[in-house]
């Protein structure tokens, strides 16, 4: 970005709401103003940034002069827009806090422990899913996804089938979180990987298939499901294949995931405690810990 800043940005809709915010004012108001300014937008680097926008300010076109009453319509146009965007990013938020209050509740909450998962995804994966997701298979499931294509096979049993497309009637908002969390997955990486070295199993998976041209959404998304049957059957974070690793290692692990889950429900003002999920896994997780601290010893 040519200016620094991201779009849509705190820091971004501030600078703009600015009421002399124009090409002109970054190239005439002194450097004490101009750096104010942006301080004041809560935006950093307030020297680097004020050189990429006074340099960006030179090649635009600007008419504040010329037509005052067309660039003043503009202005307060732009305003209404971005008061109207921060009015509808604090909804989202409202909404954001409620799923996360009512997902607390529920063992998909452990889902925000794979890489990449936060919050609104598990939000999106618990509704569509619900409490049953015990009462049907890993394929049944995948199939009301529209994961699994449909196939046609006509002309005996030596005829080769026709493989079709997933049908219509799938759950289409299923498909799209479970292709957002795989997508997620792929990634990024647990964050023990740094200490143990291990490629959590979502992202193995799509580095397998994609090698081999194959489906490689479709075959996280599938594997996604089954990890995430497993999940809330046992009230369990995501786990690698333990067999694979020490006792050690799966105490990093362990500790390192329920951190970086626990860090994502901060952001939401959400603390683990004894009614909710969270808290359960806490109490859980502890036992686990000293049942591998005494395999150590």
């Amino acid at each position: 970005i040519e200016s620094l800043i991201e779009s849509f940005s705190k820091g971004c809709i501030n600078l703009m709401l600015h009421p002399h915010f124009s090409p002109a004012f970054f190239l005439t108001a002194s450097p004490k103003t101009l750096l104010a300014t942006i301080k004041k937008a809560e935006l950093k680097q307030g020297e680097k940034l004020l050189e990429a926008l006074q340099s960006l300010a030179r090649k635009t076109l600007d008419f504040s002069t010329s037509e005052p009453a067309v660039f003043e319509m503009l202005r307060a146009r732009l305003h209404t827009q971005l008061h109207y965007f921060k009015e509808r990013q604090k909804c989202i938020g409202l909404e954001e806090k409620n799923i996360a209050h009512l997902l607390q509740k529920t063992p998909y909450a452990l889902l925000t422990s794979i890489p990449g998962v936060g919050i609104v995804t598990a939000g999106m994966i618990a509704a569509e899913l619900g409490s049953g997701i015990g009462e049907h298979s890993v394929n049944e499931i995948a199939s009301y996804a529209g994961l699994v294509p449909r196939q046609k096979q006509s002309g005996g049993s030596k005829s080769q089938p026709i493989t079709y497309s997933a049908p219509k009637a799938a759950n289409k908002r299923l498909k799209c979180a479970l292709y957002t969390a795989s997508s997620l997955a792929k990634k990024y990486d647990h964050p023990s990987v740094s200490m143990i070295g291990v490629t959590h199993p979502l992202k193995e998976k799509y580095k397998e298939v994609a090698l081999r041209n194959g489906s490689a959404y479709s075959a996280t998304s599938k594997k996604f499901i089954r990890i995430c049957v497993a999940m809330i059957r046992d009230k369990n974070i995501y786990m690698p294949d333990i067999s694979s690793l020490t006792s050690e290692q799966t105490t990093i692990w362990i500790e390192t995931g329920t951190q970086k889950m626990l860090d994502k429900w901060l952001l939401a003002g959400i603390k683990p405690n004894d009614s909710n999920v969270l808290g359960e896994w806490i109490q859980q997780k502890d036992k686990i810990i000293e049942i591998l601290n005494t395999d150590l010893k």
